[in-house]
C-alpha cells in the first residue's frame, strides 16, 4: 500500500541549518510519480479502463479505504481523497487533549481556531502538527499578551493560506495542465497533485523559515520599524508616514478586451517592474499589491516619490496599461502588518485621479518635495471622502531646470 509522506513526525526546524543541506532538484524526472506509484495508476482488470470501478479500484490499490473511495468518485473529489491519503495526518486528537499537552487553556486554542478557520477545516479534529503549533502558542503567551498573540497568529495563518494557495497553483500549471492536455485520468491527475505537494513541501517550508529570517533582520535595521519603536515608547499609536500608491491605469477595461493570459502577462510585468524599482530603494517599504495596485510606505517622503515617479515614468512591456500613482502623509496606524488612516485613503483617492504616467501628490507635501522635483498644481478636484483639493502633479527634474511651482 502506498503511503506517501504525512506530517504526523513533524519535527523542529532549526533555521540555522546549512542550506547545503538540502538537495539540489535538478532533474525534473524527481516530481514524476514513483514505481509504486506508476503500479498502482495501471488500470485494474477488475473493470474496464477510465470506469468509475476501475478509478476506485486505483484508489483502493493507493490506500483510500473502499467506502471512501467509492463516495470521492461518485461526488467527484478524487483529488481530495488521494492528496489526503498520500499527505494528510491523522487526527486522534480533541481540542481539550491538544491544549492539555500544550499547556494552554483550551478556550485560548479556541480563539487562535476561530480566527484562523483551522477548526472548521479540521471538523474539530486535530493531529500531531497540530500540537506542535500549540506548544508554541504556548511559548507565544509567555511574553505576549493573550489578544496579541491572536492576533498574530490570524496575521500568520491568512499569509501563509496565500503561499500555500500559490504553490498549488504552480503545481496546478505545471503538472496537472500538462497532464490534462495528454488526456490523464482523475486518478493521475490527483495522484500528480500530491507527488508535487509533498515535493514542494519540505523545500517551500525551509524557504520560509529563512526568509522570515531575513525579513525579520532587514526590518529590525529599517528607519520604519526605529520609527515605530520611536513612537510606541511615547505611547503614540500613530506615527508620521508617507504612503503612496500606484496601479494599472484602465485595468477593468482591459480585462474585458482581453483573455486572462494576456491579464497575467500585464500582472507580471506590473509586478516585475514594481519590485525592481522597490529594490533599489531598501528605504520604502512594499506593503502589498491589491490586485492591479500596489501600496507602498516610507519615513521619508522624498525616497518615496522617487519610487513613484521612476514607476511613473513609461517603459516597454505597459504601453497599453500606464501606471500612475498618488502619495500622502501623515500620522498612520501599523495594525497586523498593514497601515491605515486618513493619509492611506488621500493617497488612494489621489491614485484615482490621475492621469496615466503622472503621480499626484498632496499640496502639504510641496514644499518638502520641491528641492528634488519638478511640480505643476493641478486643477481644484473633488477627492470622494475626502473633499475638494488642487494637489500637485510631481515629475522628475531635468538637470539644471528649476523647480516649476506655478
Amino acid at each position: 500500500m502506498f503511503r506517501g509522506h504525512r506530517t504526523d513526525d513533524v519535527d523542529d526546524i532549526d533555521p540555522s541549518d546549512d542550506v547545503s543541506a538540502v538537495p539540489p532538484t535538478t532533474d525534473a524526472d524527481e516530481l514524476a510519480p514513483s514505481e509504486e506509484l506508476r503500479d498502482a495508476l495501471s488500470p485494474s482488470a477488475d473493470g474496464p479502463s477510465g470506469s468509475d470501478e476501475d478509478t476506485v479500484a486505483q484508489l483502493v490499490r493507493l490506500g483510500v479505504p473502499q467506502a471512501d473511495a467509492a463516495a470521492a468518485v461518485a461526488d467527484g473529489r478524487v483529488t481530495l481523497a488521494l492528496v489526503r491519503q498520500m499527505l494528510g495526518e491523522k487526527r486522534p486528537y480533541s481540542a481539550e487533549q491538544v491544549a492539555r499537552k500544550a499547556g494552554i487553556p483550551v478556550e485560548v486554542l479556541e480563539r487562535v481556531e476561530a480566527t484562523t478557520g483551522v477548526g472548521a477545516a479540521h471538523e474539530g479534529r486535530y493531529g500531531a502538527s497540530d500540537v506542535t503549533i500549540a506548544r508554541y502558542l504556548a511559548r507565544f503567551l509567555q511574553f505576549i499578551p493573550e489578544d496579541a498573540a491572536v492576533r498574530s497568529a490570524r496575521v500568520r495563518a491568512r499569509e501563509v493560506s496565500r503561499i500555500a494557495l500559490s504553490d498549488v497553483m504552480l503545481v496546478r500549471d505545471q503538472l496537472v495542465a500538462p497532464l490534462r492536455r495528454s488526456g490523464a485520468d482523475d486518478v493521475a491527475v490527483a495522484a500528480a497533485v500530491a507527488e508535487g505537494a509533498r515535493a514542494l513541501l519540505p523545500v517551500s517550508t525551509k524557504m520560509l523559515v529563512l526568509l522570515y529570517r531575513r525579513a525579520l533582520f532587514q526590518l529590525i535595521e529599517s528607519e520604519l520599524v526605529a520609527t515605530a519603536a520611536r513612537g510606541g515608547a511615547a505611547g503614540e499609536l500613530e506615527i508620521e508616514l508617507a504612503v503612496g500608491f500606484v496601479d494599472v491605469v484602465g485595468y477593468t477595461a482591459l480585462s474585458a478586451r482581453i483573455d486572462p493570459a494576456g491579464l497575467d502577462d500585464v500582472l507580471e510585468v506590473f509586478e516585475t517592474r514594481v519590485y525592481g524599482v522597490v529594490g533599489e530603494h531598501p528605504s520604502v517599504t512594499l506593503v502589498k499589491f491589491l490586485g492591479d495596485a500596489a501600496m507602498f510606505v516610507a519615513v521619508d517622503p522624498v525616497e518615496l516619490a522617487h519610487v513613484l515617479v521612476t514607476l511613473a515614468d513609461p517603459v516597454d512591456g505597459l504601453a497599453e496599461s500606464p501606471l500612475r500613482g498618488g502619495m500622502s502623509a501623515g500620522p498612520t496606524l501599523m495594525r497586523e502588518g498593514d497601515y491605515y488612516g486618513p493619509a492611506v485613503n488621500l493617497a488612494a483617492r489621489l491614485t484615482d485621479r490621475a492621469r496615466p504616467w503622472t503621480v499626484l501628490v498632496d499640496d502639504a507635501l510641496g514644499e518638502r518635495l520641491a528641492a528634488t522635483f519638478s511640480e505643476r498644481r493641478a486643477p481644484p478636484m473633488r477627492l470622494r471622502g475626502v473633499g475638494v483639493r488642487r494637489p500637485l502633479v510631481l515629475r522628475a527634474r531635468e538637470d539644471g531646470a528649476m523647480p516649476d511651482t506655478t
